[in-house]
């Protein structure tokens, strides 16, 4: 469905796309990302000794999963480090290093079994050991991914195949964060020796024999892999490309095999002729706001910047319709998806006198505040469309761009910037969003805190291990996020996609967000 554009922020973003240009994209030419394909399926002919050229819009802040500060670290690991658990197409769990686990009756623990005979690429075996000290050692005061699997309490060693994991709640959610970062698995022996920031180690399907910073990867076949329907080609190269058009164009001109795209270049890509991918995910596009610093610990505030960002234009202008404007932060598709609120653009429509009022209510004028933004082009255009809806309302926003590792310094360490304007990118398991925000130790929880009613009623919807029972504690959270609105405010769901050439096959677009390439084919 097409929203009508509004004269402000919405003509600022077709500018932006645009680049100057005198008039804005045929609406009508826009297809939904339904109408594509989430997968295409291996086909025959594919040449066991080809390469396949990848090109991502971030490249990765440390190779050490324990470290990563952004869920986009993920493409990067995904052939390097096999995860305990891995995520379906449909979002649920299904087996990788683990091949069954059981879960108790009263959701408290599960015994995890494990493959046999993996060994990590430094001759290191992956055994119940190996899965104690991995998951210990992101529980750990170190570990930047902690809060994603906080709720474990113990980990012991049945014996070398199996292993018991204890919570304190929220098993659900934890065997979907186990397909995620805290389920990669990391050699300990090269964990120890402190190597992994620089030189990876896992058990996954490829090995890195080169590594060019801020550049590219270069990464071969991983000898006697347990899988060898993930080693369809013999090598890759993973390309850092962070301008999106230059990526667009080299995948057309054949200098690379696939890439990932923005939302805004789906439907380019589509008329190109090239293989789109899509898939309506769990990431979004949110502003946050420091509420440990006046006066973002004001409820009223929060409402009026709800009300001064104009998800619609966001939406539709810079996305061209592939991002889902929602107040509420996951899709329609997640257990977490609250059908009484929907949207929650009815309660929190884009209105800049309301957001007015409110300000005045709040004695709130001639406010001036900072934020960060990743400096990923399309984010970018997003803060800037931003920093013009609060210009709308009287609010001076400064926004500075900066690599995605230094958002953390910027907004949670040294807390100079009050704001940041920035994607979700965590696991699909609508408890990510909980767990990377509002848990007291969550990494982004540097304010005044969740109500506890609130976060409570969150801990205990990533309870069950039945999504169906975990569905209704999140639609009574999402009705008191709408009376009290949080810190965090999502401005629109993406639509995940990637291209890929002529002759590509087997790969998938996630439900989480990402391009799964594990298991690809190059034609002869």
């Amino acid at each position: 469905m097409k929203f009508p554009v509004r004269p402000a922020s919405a003509v600022l973003a077709l500018t932006l796309l645009t680049s100057g240009c005198g008039s804005a994209p045929e609406k009508s030419t826009s297809q939904a990302v339904t109408d594509f394909p989430n997968s295409i399926d291996v086909q025959e002919g594919w040449d066991p000794e080809a390469h396949f050229d990848w090109a991502y819009a971030s490249f990765v802040g440390s190779w050490d999963p324990m470290l990563s500060s952004t869920g986009g670290d993920i493409v990067w690991y995904s052939q390097i480090y096999d995860t305990l658990l891995n995520l379906t197409l449909e979002g649920t769990p299904e087996p990788r290093l683990v091949t069954e686990w059981e879960a108790a009756e009263d959701n408290k623990s599960v015994i995890f079994t494990l493959r046999d005979s993996v060994k990590f690429s430094d001759g290191t075996p992956f055994d119940a050991d190996a899965v104690k000290f991995n998951l210990e050692r992101y529980l750990s005061e170190d570990s930047l991914i902690s809060s994603e699997i906080a709720q474990i309490t113990s980990i012991d060693v049945i014996d070398s195949a199996h292993v018991k994991i204890t919570v304190s709640s929220g098993l659900g959610a934890l065997l979907s964060a186990l397909t995620a970062r805290a389920g990669m698995m990391v050699s300990p022996t090269a964990a120890k020796a402190g190597n992994l920031g620089g030189t990876p180690v896992g058990s996954g399907a490829y090995t890195i024999t080169k590594i060019l910073p801020g550049d590219r990867v270069e990464i071969e076949k991983t000898d006697d892999y347990w899988d060898p329907d993930a080693q369809r080609v013999a090598t890759m190269t993973l390309h850092y490309m962070v301008d999106d058009q230059a990526r667009l164009n080299a995948l057309k001109s054949g200098e690379l095999d696939g890439a990932v795209l923005t939302p805004d270049q789906i439907d380019s890509a589509d008329a190109a002729d090239l293989q789109v991918v899509a898939e309506p995910s769990t990431a979004f596009i949110y502003f946050m706001v420091n509420t440990g610093q006046e006066p973002f610990d004001d409820v009223r505030v929060r409402k009026a910047l709800n009300h001064a960002v104009d998800r619609e234009g966001i939406a539709n202008g810079l996305y061209q319709g592939h991002c889902t404007p929602s107040v509420q932060p996951w899709p329609s598709s997640s257990i977490g998806y609250s059908e009484t609120v929907g949207d929650g653009l009815d309660v929190y429509n884009y209105n800049p006198q309301k957001a007015k009022d409110l300000l005045a209510e709040a004695g709130v004028k001639d406010l001036k505040m900072t934020s960060v933004s990743v400096n990923i082009p399309t984010y970018v255009k997003v803060a800037e469309v931003v920093q013009e809806n609060l210009k709308d309302v009287g609010i001076d926003l400064t926004v500075t761009q900066v690599p995605a590792p230094e958002v953390i310094d910027d907004f949670v360490t040294n807390q100079t910037a009050q704001a940041n304007i920035n994607p979700y990118s965590g696991f699909s398991d609508p408890h990510g969003v909980i767990a990377r925000n509002f848990m007291p130790e969550s990494l982004f929880n540097i304010g005044e805190p969740m109500p506890q009613e609130m976060l409570d009623l969150a801990i205990s919807a990533a309870d069950p291990v039945d999504p169906a029972d975990r569905t209704p504690l999140y639609d009574e959270f999402m009705q008191q996020w709408m009376e009290n609105p949080p810190y965090l405010m999502s401005i629109c769901l993406q639509h995940s996609a990637a291209a890929y050439g002529p002759g590509v096959s087997g790969v998938s677009q996630d439900l989480s967000g990402w391009a799964n390439y594990r298991g690809v084919a190059v034609a002869e």
